[in-house]
């Protein structure tokens, strides 16, 4: 598939997501938040791991901040994403604690991330983690469908090994 395609229906795909998201109501979303953030904590990999990569969510995204306080809690290591807008790259970096999110600057799509020349380990370019596992926590959503015929979206968390380059 040409590059063009896939940034169109990446951008088809968000904007989709984007609507059913926002078609979920305040307690829904509290709901899923709450369904999906002990999901991932009972979750074996999660359970067994040390180093766990994890979005910061936005207002009308699953929530994932118990999940972060989590992450500390069981003392874990704990790396958010931070994108390079000159160059479209994005590096999961490290955070130093849950507390620190609302000191670190947004960018221009509202979003917590540290700032470019705020030098941080990175999950998986740094030479102490070559020989590390890191956890990457994704979202996926799955359509339902009641016996009533009713059609609702429900949040599965979704748990990746990721390698050194």
């Amino acid at each position: 598939m040409a590059a063009a395609a896939v940034s169109s229906a990446k951008r088809s795909l968000r904007a989709e997501l984007k609507q059913r998201l926002r078609a979920l109501s305040a307690e829904e979303r509290l709901r899923q938040s709450h369904l999906l953030t002990q999901k991932v904590i009972a979750h074996s990999q999660y359970q067994n791991s040390k180093r766990i990569s994890i979005f910061l969510s936005m207002q009308d995204e699953i929530d994932t901040e118990e999940i972060i306080k989590d992450i500390f809690k069981q003392g874990k290591i704990c790396f958010i994403p931070r994108y390079r807008f000159q160059s479209n790259h994005m590096d999961m970096v490290k955070l130093a604690s849950p507390e620190e999110i609302s000191s670190l600057p947004k960018t221009s799509w509202n979003i917590h991330q540290p700032g470019e020349g705020d030098v941080r380990e990175e999950a998986l370019s740094t030479e102490s983690q070559r020989e590390k596992e890191t956890w990457l926590l994704i979202t996926k959503w799955l359509r339902n469908e009641t016996e009533e015929g009713v059609k609702t979206w429900q949040a599965q968390p979704l748990l990746l090994k990721c390698q050194s380059n």
